[in-house]
């Protein structure tokens, strides 16, 4: 009952960060620093998406780098 829950709430906080995620893209464009940290925390966030959806899917199973698909980034 409660990976679901995870998996609600990080559904929840993806649709209402993509309009704020746009606009910080428009403003800070041209700042390279800026956008590195961008791609860091868009990695982790899909990391620990990845551990929520092997959780649900393994829950006897611990969550390690090489058991997880985790999608790359462009």
């Amino acid at each position: 009952m409660v990976f679901p829950l995870f998996k609600v709430l990080v559904v929840v906080i993806k649709t209402t960060s993509k309009p704020f995620a746009n606009f910080l893209k428009i403003i800070l464009r041209n700042q390279m620093m800026m956008q590195g940290m961008f791609v860091w925390v868009g990695l982790k966030a899909n990391e620990f998406e990845a551990k929520v959806n092997f959780k649900a899917a393994n829950p006897n199973q611990k969550a390690t780098k090489d058991k997880l698909d985790i999608p790359p980034l462009n």
